[in-house]
């Protein structure tokens, strides 16, 4: 069962002590938000797979002073699929190398979050030596979500939440679940609070 992060405790904790400025409510709606999305796709994801031990949620990873956050791991055959799940409403776009939320640039590159775990993912897994190829994928839960994505980068799969739920399915399908479990316990070397 997924945990709420010590953010989001945070940030219920204050919100029942103190009256909040404007930019805290934001923030735990924004928390909030992050939180029943990840809850929805692990629902999907054990509805559909039933085998959790192909999965790894909120997976903190910590490699040569390089620090990662991932939602979800999952393991199907050689593969392991980083998911990054975003609950977001509102129309996005990317391009030219920037995410824009209604016209405005937004301060974080959700691409290069990605790119980065997995690139930090594969080198855990490396030092490890375990050879699985790893691949990204992004999935967007909310319901209102508008994406206009021009070039995006090509190793990380984007999907809304009917998308994602039909891609787990294929997955279960098509492949065997992998029966080493050998890129846990590499990964748990790695792991950081």
């Amino acid at each position: 069962m997924r945990m709420e992060a010590p953010e989001l405790q945070y940030l219920q904790t204050l919100e029942q002590r103190v009256k909040m400025i404007r930019k805290e409510r934001q923030e735990l709606q924004s928390a909030l938000a992050g939180y029943q999305g990840e809850c929805s796709f692990d629902q999907c994801t054990l509805n559909i797979l039933q085998n959790t031990e192909s999965l790894l949620d909120d997976v903190n990873l910590d490699y040569q002073s390089s620090r990662c956050q991932i939602d979800k791991l999952l393991v199907s055959g050689d593969v392991l699929y980083i998911v990054d799940v975003k609950n977001y409403d509102g129309h996005y776009q990317y391009h030219d190398g920037c995410w824009y939320y209604d016209g405005q640039v937004l301060s974080h590159n959700i691409f290069e979050q990605i790119t980065r775990a997995q690139d930090i993912v594969a080198r855990c897994l490396s030092n490890q030596r375990v050879q699985m190829t790893v691949k990204s994928v992004l999935v967007f839960v909310g319901s209102d979500v508008e994406l206009d994505v021009i070039d995006p980068p090509g190793h990380i799969e984007i999907i809304n939440f009917a998308e994602a739920c039909a891609w787990l399915t294929r997955l279960h399908l098509s492949t065997n679940v992998s029966h080493n479990m050998r890129w846990k316990a590499a990964l748990s070397r790695f792991e950081s609070l």
